[in-house]
């Protein structure tokens, strides 16, 4: 690897515009399980201790941001307890960068 990290193509309006007004904690764990639905290409079971992981937050931020994004319905969890952006969501920010030409992504 040539020490440079892989990138893709995204326009930042949608994406910023998901997370106006939202409490900071809340905004960064949308932007990884984005970040994780970009790259796995759909669904993710993500729980507060693998994030807490991912993000350096202490559990109770994660469950606190988790409970306010699923109270506001930018996020969803499944019934196998897997998240996912609902549908308006993975439309909006999700259609702005490459390679989310990922059907599951596009459903």
């Amino acid at each position: 690897m040539s020490g440079r990290l892989p990138w893709f193509r995204c326009r930042p309006t949608p994406l910023l515009a998901e997370i106006a007004g939202m409490q900071a904690d809340e905004g960064y764990v949308f932007i990884v399980l984005f970040l994780r639905i970009l790259e796995t290409g759909g669904p993710v079971l993500e729980t507060s201790r693998t994030l807490a992981r991912r993000t350096g937050l202490r559990e109770q931020r994660i469950v606190a941001a988790l409970e306010a994004l699923l109270a506001t319905g930018k996020i969803q969890r499944l019934s196998d307890g897997q998240l996912v952006l609902p549908s308006r969501t993975r439309r909006s920010p999700g259609r702005t960068c490459a390679g989310t030409s990922n059907p599951k992504l596009e459903k």
